[in-house]
């Protein structure tokens, strides 16, 4: 159990395993999607008491709880024993005890932020990034544990957690390796696919709106504000920007770069110059 701020705030209930009499080992981390419970059928292991998704197994109907039905049920998507064997160390936690996976509820750590007059600010931090933060906390703990190498720790995720993956590893130092499975758009998938049966930027910010913030957002002195749907990445150096987005965007540049206001429309992938 992994607490931090108040004691009414949510705790992260870190599973890790570790192979008998080799330490320290490298270590995979991350999170799940329906609980720990379900990667093993030991009775040790905590049941979530948070809201769970409906398509898990052993949940209850009606009322999205989790059930000891469900123990043991998915333990291949977490193969802890297969780790093990290979001398390595798991870590996992369920990404619904930071924050369900749902929108609009007042529940996990979305809850712990204040109101503004009741309304939900477009930067508020969203679902993704919360289960990045939860990463990161369950790394803190890592770090700490005498069985696992601090140096070689590797975040891994599927889908929507893959995205969570890579966002982990781009703002945490201490994570050696990103392992971002499947995690389409948004993730390491091309936004630009052609493939009419690719996930799509519109797709993703309509049917999970929480996944994401939806807000103007300035770097560098350059101001980015999504105009709909958009997914925008950034790499900077002292020479010049590169600039991919999927979407409709307005981007105000600083001097000494090309161009006061520019508005892109559909997707773009260029490089910003000074003049």
């Amino acid at each position: 159990e992994i607490t931090f701020g108040p004691p009414e705030w949510p705790k992260l209930y870190l599973l890790v395993a570790v192979p008998n009499g080799k330490s320290p080992v490298a270590c995979f981390v991350g999170p799940n999607f329906n609980g720990n419970h379900v990667l093993t059928e030991h009775e040790r292991v905590r049941i979530p008491t948070a809201w769970v998704p409906g398509s898990g197994p052993g949940v209850e109907k009606g009322t999205n709880k989790a059930t000891a039905a469900g123990r043991g049920k998915q333990a291949d998507t977490w193969p802890l024993q297969e780790v093990i064997r290979q001398g390595y160390g798991g870590a996992t936690f369920y990404c619904g005890d930071v924050q369900p996976d749902r929108p609009d509820a007042d529940e996990g750590m979305r809850k712990t932020l204040p109101k503004l007059a009741g309304k939900t600010p477009p930067d508020e931090t969203a679902t993704i990034a919360w289960w990045a933060w939860g990463c990161h906390r369950a790394v803190d703990y890592l770090v700490t544990d005498s069985d696992i190498d601090a140096k070689r720790l590797a975040v891994v995720g599927h889908s929507r957690l893959g995205k969570t993956a890579l966002l982990a590893g781009a703002f945490d130092d201490r994570i050696a390796v990103v392992i971002p499975h499947q995690s389409g758009c948004g993730g390491a998938g091309p936004s630009r696919s052609k493939n009419e049966k690719a996930e799509t930027v519109k797709r993703i910010t309509t049917a999970f709106p929480h996944w994401v913030a939806d807000a103007k957002v300035t770097l560098n002195g350059i101001a980015i504000e999504p105009l709909g749907s958009a997914l925008v990445s950034i790499d900077t150096d002292p020479s010049n920007i590169r600039l991919t987005a999927s979407g409709r965007v307005r981007i105000r540049l600083p001097a000494p770069f090309i161009g006061p206001v520019t508005l892109y429309e559909g997707s773009i992938d260029r490089t910003l110059v000074q003049t």
